[in-house]
Order: structure tokens, then C-alpha cells, then sequence
């Protein structure tokens, strides 16, 4: 009896072990006058869902405080061990996009890093907003192609037009600010009988308007010096103009530009002479400046360098002299040569980490109708 319950608990079977419980999915609204944002996360450990909402709203705030009625911005998140999936659903242009990422580290900052990068997508959608109408032809094929339009509620007009503008300043050139310094040489009073070789320094701002047309300001010094039988007289002007920019770009790094400034200098002139019997003398005053400049332009991500060939007329010059000398001028017509660097202080450099983030880790999904298949882009 003892042998044959000894057996009976050796052969019975070991309980099956309990399921492991579900990762929660955590849910998230950001509302005003309607529910503007609504988040899920699944399986993405501590990530704040709360946080990476208002965050969101925030990077997007100039149309989701214009989603006053219909559907939200949705956005659904689902994490594995290696990959973030990032899906949006887009009710102003009834689309779904998703895009795969590396999973970012658990440490403070992500929720923000994921906004960029979520906003990022619903920006891509926006792009459709401002894009050209196909032709008929196309039309056509698509409307044979694409389902029924959704019969749900309508997004909110003022939302669709805050995304279209949206979409509108990303597809727009740039109209950056450029910060130039310049070194250079001039050669100054061509009409006297004894030119006078300059050097130049400058520092050199323009604001674009336009692609083409921009401001420009300019503030620069110049010195020269000339050597004379009894002595030197030396000459200084400090000049500040403003003007127009130009430019036309043959090719996307390389092009021509050029400006045209007018502006006020205070221009000094002292004579020292070698002999103690030939007294020194100081001339100092101001005068006008009318100046432009052409030549070709590089452009590389921020890096801006200019070559110009100047051309230029001062006014009213003071005069310096070393007695039985003949006079010298800093004014009159002058020409000169100069080279500029600078950055454009508008142009965004990507950070590393956001770079890292936003891109493509596996497959990316994007513009199609909510009701159609993804069309994958991705490898």
C-alpha cells in the first residue's frame, strides 16, 4: 500500500507553470477645448507616458492648441528588447506612419528625445498638406486605388491650417543670418599722384530675406602707411555701412553674391616726422563711404567663405602732410581684394544623440490612407 503511494507521487505531473503577466499598456491625454493628444506605451519599463505627452504637445503646440473637435493626435508606442516602434495616426491627413528605432537607454531625457522624434514624423505628414496637386491622370489611379475616405468626425479646420503652415515653413529655403569675418588688402586714393596701400579687417552680417536678397551690415578698420623723405604718415579709418545682399547659387555648395553698402567713417591722419626740426601733425574728422563688392561664394552645412573684389569711394577726407611732401589721403577711389569666413547663425546642426534616435532602425512605414497597407521604404 505504502510502494503503491510512493508511485502515485512520482507519477503525478508537476502543475504547469503560472503565464508570465502582460507588460500594461499605459495610456495618456493631453486635453483643452478637445483631447488634442492621446499616447499608449507598451512594454517600454519606466518610460513616463504622462511626461512624453506634455512634451509632445509642446514641440507641436501650434496646432494642437488649434484641435478644438474631431479625433486626436494618436500616437502608440511598443517596445522590445533592442527596438522602439513608433506608430502615429494622423486625423488631418488620414494617415498612419511608423518607423522602428533603437530603443533608448533608460536615463533621464528620453521622454524628450522621443518627442523630437515623434514630432518629427507627424511634421512628415504635414509635408502632404503643401505638396502640389498629382494630375489628373494620376488622380485618377489613385482614387482607383485608395478606400472610401473615413466617415468618422472631421479634424478641426484651424488644426489642419496650423499644420499646413507647419509643413510649409520646413519646405521653405531657409533664411538664415550669416556672420562673416574678413581680411583684406585695399588699394586706397588711386586718383592722387601716390596711392596708398591699405589693410582691411571687417566683420560682415546678413540677414536674409529671401533666398536671393538679403540685408547687410558691416562695421571694419583700415590702415596704411606712407614712407616719406623726412617721415611716415600713417592713416586709420573706422567705418560702419549697411546695404543689400545678393546671391545666386549655380550649384547647392558653390555660387556668386555680392553687396552694396553705404555708411559713415571716422578717419585719422598723423604725420611723424624722423627730424627733430620737423614738427608732427594729427588730422582727424568724418566722412561717407559707398562701397560694393561680387565675387564667389562656398557654402558647406554651416560654413559660409567668400572672395570679393571690392570697389569703393570716400569722401571728404582729412589730409596729412610732412612739409615738402606731397599730401596724403586715405580718400577717394579705392579698390581692393578680401576674404571672409563665417557660420550661419539660423542653420540647425542635428545633436548626435537626436540623430542616433531619429534614425531608421528596421523597417519605416509612412504615407498611406489609415485604411491602406503600409508601403515600406526602409531595407
Amino acid at each position: 500500500m505504502i510502494t503503491a503511494v510512493l508511485l502515485g507521487v512520482v507519477a503525478s505531473p508537476a502543475p504547469a507553470p503560472a503565464p508570465a503577466p502582460a507588460e500594461p499598456t499605459i495610456v495618456a491625454t493631453v486635453e483643452r477645448d478637445a483631447k488634442a493628444v492621446e499616447l499608449s506605451v507598451t512594454g517600454c519599463g519606466s518610460l513616463s507616458a504622462k511626461e512624453l505627452a506634455r512634451l509632445l504637445d509642446l514641440e507641436l503646440a501650434g496646432v494642437t492648441s488649434q484641435i478644438r473637435s474631431g479625433p486626436p493626435l494618436s500616437v502608440a508606442l511598443t517596445c522590445s528588447a533592442d527596438t522602439m516602434a513608433i506608430e502615429i495616426r494622423d486625423p488631418l491627413t488620414d494617415k498612419t506612419m511608423r518607423r522602428e528605432v533603437a530603443t533608448p537607454p533608460d536615463e533621464p531625457g528620453r521622454e524628450r528625445l522621443l518627442a523630437i522624434a515623434i514630432s518629427e514624423l507627424f511634421t512628415a505628414s504635414w509635408l502632404e498638406l503643401v505638396a502640389p496637386a498629382p494630375e489628373p491622370e494620376r488622380a485618377e489611379a489613385i482614387e482607383r486605388l485608395e478606400p472610401a475616405p473615413s466617415t468618422g468626425p472631421s479634424p478641426s479646420a484651424a488644426a489642419v491650417e496650423a499644420a499646413t503652415e507647419v509643413a510649409r515653413a520646413r519646405t521653405d529655403p531657409p533664411h538664415g543670418i550669416d556672420l562673416m569675418l574678413g581680411a583684406g588688402i585695399r588699394g586706397r586714393a588711386l586718383l592722387d599722384d601716390e596711392p596708398l596701400p591699405a589693410s582691411r579687417v571687417d566683420v560682415l552680417v546678413r540677414g536674409w530675406l529671401s533666398e536671393s536678397v538679403g540685408l547687410a551690415g558691416s562695421v571694419g578698420w583700415d590702415f596704411g602707411q606712407s614712407q616719406r623723405q623726412f617721415g611716415r604718415i600713417r592713416g586709420h579709418a573706422l567705418t560702419a555701412a549697411g546695404g543689400l545682399a545678393w546671391r545666386v547659387r549655380a550649384r547647392p555648395v558653390v555660387g556668386v553674391g555680392g553687396h552694396v553698402l553705404v555708411g559713415m567713417s571716422w578717419a585719422r591722419i598723423r604725420g611723424e616726422a624722423d627730424s627733430p626740426g620737423v614738427p608732427d601733425g594729427t588730422s582727424a574728422g568724418l566722412t561717407a563711404d559707398l562701397s560694393t563688392g561680387v565675387g564667389p561664394r562656398v557654402s558647406y552645412g554651416r560654413l559660409r567663405v567668400d572672395f570679393d573684389g571690392e570697389l569703393g569711394y570716400m569722401l571728404r577726407t582729412p589730409t596729412g602732410q610732412v612739409v615738402g611732401e606731397t599730401p596724403f589721403r586715405l580718400g577717394g577711389l579705392w579698390v581692393g581684394a578680401i576674404v571672409r569666413i563665417g557660420v550661419d547663425l539660423r542653420a540647425r546642426a542635428t545633436r548626435p544623440r537626436e540623430r542616433s534616435l531619429v534614425r531608421s532602425h528596421g523597417s519605416e512605414s509612412v504615407g498611406v490612407p489609415s485604411k491602406s497597407a503600409h508601403v515600406a521604404l526602409g531595407p
